[in-house]
């Protein structure tokens, strides 16, 4: 088989060649860089985020739990009437308590 001179590229064209496509490497390159750069920014914003909602939930939770607790310990509106009237016959007692001992 005989190369003519049209079949065999030039050491131009082939030098030409190989740097047409390590720019176009370098461009991706550089590009695949600033998505990674990109995706790293939204990957710490979602880290702080996350752990902004696990702080919430906590709190939520605590005040859950307390809210349940005061509702379990919490009279009933009859009974809060009952206990006040009690509470206030007590310091009245109380109070003529203080008085006796005071003369």
């Amino acid at each position: 088989m005989v190369l003519s001179e049209s079949n065999v590229a030039h050491p131009e064209q082939i030098l030409n060649d190989f740097e047409i496509k390590l720019k176009r490497l370098i461009d991706e390159l550089s590009n695949l860089r600033a998505e990674r750069n990109q995706l790293s920014e939204e990957l710490e914003s979602l880290k702080a985020e996350t752990l902004r909602q696990k702080n919430l939930i906590k709190d939520l939770e605590e005040t859950n739990k307390k809210t349940k607790l005061a509702v379990a310990i919490a009279p009933e509106t009859e009974d809060r009437s009952n206990l006040k009237n009690e509470l206030n016959r007590y310091i009245k007692e109380i109070d003529r308590c203080i008085a006796l001992l005071d003369n």
